[in-house]
């Protein structure tokens, strides 16, 4: 016989699992403000633009989880010496995207989305709240570009930085850490 506790435990388990709660969950994160981040699922590899051409940086998988209500990515460098993970959420109150980094130097970062016109930035609010921002353009179906914005005060015009080309992987061709 399994110990009360063990035996409540399975039960809540089992409760959240049903298909009514998986129902439930679905419908709350399914709102068109909830599917921004849905060009950006899957697995890609990104490239450094140069004058030179593209230079391969590494490869990032990204998924919609829990019904639609977390957005999650993984990034692992060519060389597998840099990586980052983040966690994002749709904040209800501020009707957006909220996502947040670590990376694997120690840095942490937390950005909220935006949709303008056809693009979408993620507007750093911390560290260095208004002064640091990436776009996501040119997203199209096999790829996207981010683009590095940054200024030095809120009243400066935003300057763009490096850019990253992002291309879709097949299942086929994609890199495992430490190869």
């Amino acid at each position: 016989m399994r110990p009360p506790v063990l035996a409540g435990l399975l039960l809540a388990i089992l409760h959240l699992n049903t298909p009514t709660e998986a129902s439930a969950q679905d419908a709350t994160c399914s709102s068109g403000a909830h599917q921004l981040p849905t060009p950006l699922v899957g697995t890609w590899h990104e490239f450094t633009v140069t004058p030179a051409g593209l230079v391969f940086e590494g490869e990032l998988r990204s998924s919609l989880e829990m019904g639609g209500c977390a957005f999650i990515q993984a990034f692992v460098s060519a060389d597998s010496t840099f990586t980052f993970r983040s966690l994002g959420y749709f904040n209800d109150e501020l009707n957006t995207w909220i996502e947040h980094f670590v990376l694997s130097n120690g840095r942490t970062a937390t950005y909220q989305w935006e949709r303008v016109g056809a693009d979408i930035l993620l507007n750093r609010t911390q560290p260095d709240a208004g002064r640091f921002r990436l776009r996501v353009t040119e997203i199209q179906a096999d790829s996207y570009v981010v683009v590095e914005e940054r200024r030095a005060a809120d009243w400066d015009e935003w300057r763009q930085g490096e850019r990253t080309m992002t291309r879709r992987v097949s299942e086929e061709i994609r890199i495992q850490p430490g190869t």
